[in-house]
């Protein structure tokens, strides 16, 4: 049996209104909300494939662990959670704060790694902390304050960078902190 859920996209920052149709675990049909009163039914893309994005086949379920091979193998939440946990502390003791900096983000403006700053903050007495419209590739007028020199991106150097909810690899901004960390 099915229902119809209204809610909101986290894609993005516009968080436009959806009505969302479940079977069980799964989204059999995506709509914008005409209710909504901002995007009053409109309907992008990414939020059409949000049931893609929930179940694809490749999507992690659980913590994996890298072996010394290079392969990775899986592993139980609190066994991740207590390594990383240990692994941080460590860190902190062994460099202090200033050991530390983050770069969160995720989509288009989802604003969920503002959240896990401030807790990583408090924890850890981080130095720096970033969100989405510094280091999203999205922000581009961020991205060219960094270019042409208005941004001064070696002030975020730092030994350990922690990237929530992003791919270092493709995003230019977080290649900045990479390179720096291994300056």
């Amino acid at each position: 049996m099915s229902r119809i859920e209204s809610t909101a996209c986290i894609l993005c920052s516009r968080n436009c209104g959806l009505r969302v149709e479940i079977e069980g675990r799964r989204f059999t049909r995506v709509r914008g909300d005409e209710a909504h009163p901002s995007s009053r039914g409109y309907l992008c893309q990414k939020a059409a494939r949000l049931e893609h994005y929930q179940n694809h086949a490749d999507r992690l379920r659980q913590p994996l662990k890298r072996t010394a091979d290079g392969r990775f193998e899986p592993i139980g939440w609190d066994q991740a959670l207590d390594e990383i946990a240990a692994r941080l502390v460590a860190i902190r003791g062994q460099h202090g704060g200033k050991a530390f900096a983050f770069a969160g983000g995720g989509g288009q403006g989802n604003h969920l790694g503002v959240a896990y700053s401030r807790q990583m903050l408090a924890a850890m007495h981080w130095l720096w902390t970033e969100a989405n419209q510094l280091v999203e590739p999205s922000g581009a007028a961020s991205i060219a304050a960094i270019q042409c020199g208005a941004i001064d991106i070696k002030r975020y150097a730092t030994p350990v960078a922690i990237i929530c909810g992003g791919n270092a690899a493709a995003e230019p901004v977080f290649q900045a902190y990479h390179q720096n960390a291994k300056d």
